[in-house]
């Protein structure tokens, strides 16, 4: 399993016992319900987007279907994790951004940098780096050890 999928397997055993979540709307590699709606001109450029893995929230005080997105950054390029952020920026109903990185690839600073370049310059985003971003980083001793990888994502990201 390459290290990619033990993450994403991971995050969503995590997510499948949050009491936030509706264990049933777990999804991975499938398009969002609704898609991005980049500000462009007088209409908006839409752009599908596939997370490595969406959560729908259980409705609590809001109405309507709000998701969490999580993204594996193990060999993205700097251009296609700009890209993820600005589509992820213009999604409607997403409450929080994850983003696992993998030491080698990418460091948490490296990611938290390039998120707020992002969200930092964008016109009326869906999200915000200090309200809606989480970021974690894991190495090869973590992903060595499956404990320690579900210990270690749970810790970051606050399951």
């Amino acid at each position: 399993m390459t290290a990619h999928s033990k993450i994403v397997s991971t995050l969503s055993e995590l997510c499948e016992n949050y009491p936030d979540y509706d264990s049933s709307e777990i999804h991975r590699g499938k398009a969002l319900p609704r898609d991005a709606q980049v500000p462009v001109g007088k209409s908006p450029l839409h752009l599908n987007y596939k997370p490595d893995l969406w959560v729908k929230r259980k409705p609590k005080d809001r109405p309507g279907a709000r998701w969490d997105v999580y993204e594996v950054w193990d060999s993205e390029s700097e251009a296609k994790a700009v890209y993820e952020i600005l589509r992820v920026a213009y999604t409607p109903g997403v409450i929080s951004y994850c983003i696992v990185c993998v030491k080698d690839s990418w460091t948490k600073k490296e990611a938290v940098r390039y998120i707020r370049a992002v969200l930092d310059n964008l016109k009326g985003p869906e999200i915000t780096y200090d309200e809606s971003v989480s970021v974690a980083e894991v190495d090869e001793t973590d992903l060595s050890d499956q404990r320690r990888l579900r210990r270690t994502l749970a810790r970051q990201l606050q399951f």
